[in-house]
């Protein structure tokens, strides 16, 4: 449910204010909730993702990034299904909005991921743009790329098994893309945004999909307050 507070009321006093709530957030204690799964796997299974309390990978442990669980895709996955992903609309304006959607991520293995893997990425339909941020495995590095910038590499340090704070800011100049608080670069061609795609691992290569994320939320553009005297 969406909240905006348009005023501050003193007895006396005219005041201006102006606030943003968060339209929605997602840490998947409920598991898929409005999340719909995706798939381009030949045989898709039925499902490949959920809520978990912790991932393990080998002898290392993933714990969730806050709260109770995380979202990761199902453990008995073998190397030919690497063709899913999670999508969200539920929750932005019909026909898109501004605002700042921000995801978790995580690298839950590098060695047997896919050679390319989408982390998030965020989507205006309308108008057909999007950015998205993935992690190449042969590189071993994080990289963007979208209707506004072709696929580019960053220099920021990524771990695997760390979580990895990814920003998308839109407003009347464009979306801007932060990792890990870090600016990275502003689409000026996207403008807006209708939806959300996350631990997708459609770009082939082998091995088993480790791509986790939690704590995912959106939070529209603050309006403007409106000025109000009390007598």
């Amino acid at each position: 449910m969406r909240r905006s507070m348009k005023c501050m009321v003193v007895t006396g006093l005219m005041v201006s204010a102006s606030f943003g709530f968060a339209d929605w957030f997602d840490g998947f204690e409920d598991g898929l909730g409005d999340w719909v799964v995706g798939s381009g796997a030949p045989v898709p299974i039925t499902e490949p993702f959920y809520a978990l309390t912790s991932y393990t990978v080998g002898t290392f442990t993933v714990n969730p990034h806050s709260g109770s669980y995380l979202m990761a895709p199902d453990p008995s996955l073998t190397a030919s299904d690497d063709k899913y992903w999670m999508d969200r609309t539920e929750g932005f304006a019909a026909g898109g909005e501004q605002g700042t959607l921000t995801a978790y991520v995580n690298i839950a293995s590098s060695d047997s991921a896919p050679a390319s893997s989408l982390l998030a990425g965020a989507y205006d339909s309308a108008s057909g743009k999007e950015l998205r941020v993935g992690y190449n495995r042969n590189m071993g590095t994080l990289y963007y790329r979208g209707s506004g910038v072709a696929q580019t590499y960053t220099s920021i340090p990524i771990s695997t098994r760390s979580w990895h704070k990814i920003v998308f800011e839109s407003g009347g100049t464009g979306t801007t893309l932060y990792i890990n608080d870090t600016f990275i670069f502003t689409d000026t061609t996207m403008t807006q945004m209708d939806s959300v795609r996350v631990a997708a691992t459609y770009w082939g290569g082998v091995g088993v999909p480790r791509v986790l994320v939690d704590d995912v939320s959106f939070t529209t553009l603050p309006e403007q307050g409106t000025l109000i005297w009390i007598r």
